[in-house]
């Protein structure tokens, strides 16, 4: 349970606060672990998109700052930072052909890893994230291969964009990152790479998109050959 408040700036400019409280049990490594989380997130954006749900110029800044406590465990405190940045540039008008890019950046300080519940850690890989991996898939994983989550994250996209007609688009991209163990990205860590292609159905709501994509750089027993999205909306 919680509250949200956001108030408008200016056109560009929106902040968001507000407090929440979650009692979760999660489940991991066969432990089960009671936690009553106690939250206060807050959120800048500015946003210079010419179109939220399919841009094709501008940009879009967001830094959300969550502080987390334990209420029944004062001891189990982190902060949870995330900065994301997208930016859309229109290469050609006729026919219609847009850049863009996407990086997303989180760091977790305080608590250590295990202490800090695995549904707050941070994750990578699957269709909203680094496509051509399974969803989570890229990061610390245990012995059987399930993720485990990281502290920190390095999440990055590119796509090219070409607008056929009024109903169909495609696309071509290429995604990377990592989920990290430790506060700061660790850029030692095998950073993974997917790509692929993209079908874009345009409607009067927002684009359906369906996306095939394969690992560049492929873990041998544990990555497929390909993965399939569906979802609605660009990927970002």
């Amino acid at each position: 349970m919680g509250a949200w408040v956001e108030r408008t700036i200016s056109p560009e400019w929106m902040i968001g606060m507000g407090p929440a409280l979650r009692i979760s049990r999660v489940d991991e490594h066969r432990q089960e672990e009671q936690y009553y989380l106690a939250s206060f997130p807050m959120q800048v954006s500015y946003d210079r998109r010419n179109d939220r749900m399919d841009p094709i110029h501008g940009f879009n800044i967001v830094s959300r700052v969550t502080p987390f406590v334990d209420v029944m465990d004062a001891s189990t405190y982190f902060l949870k930072n995330e900065w994301t940045f997208t930016h859309y540039l229109t290469v050609a008008a006729m026919p219609s052909i847009t850049l863009a890019t996407r990086l997303h950046l989180g760091v977790m300080g305080g608590a250590g890893l295990i202490d800090i519940p695995a549904d707050e850690r941070f994750y990578a890989g699957g269709g909203g994230s680094i496509r051509g991996y399974a969803y989570q898939k890229v990061g610390p994983l245990d012995d059987d291969g399930k993720p485990i989550g990281g502290r920190s994250l390095t999440d990055w996209s590119m796509e090219v964009r070409k607008r056929i007609n009024d109903r169909f688009g495609i696309v071509v991209f290429v995604d990377g990152g990592m989920a990290h163990e430790t506060v700061y990205p660790d850029f030692s860590d095998a950073i993974q790479w997917g790509a692929g292609l993209g079908v874009r159905y345009f409607t009067p709501i927002g684009p359906l998109r369906l996306d095939v994509a394969a690992p560049i750089n492929r873990r041998r027993d544990l990555d497929n050959s390909v993965q399939f999205y569906v979802s609605i909306g660009q990927a970002f």
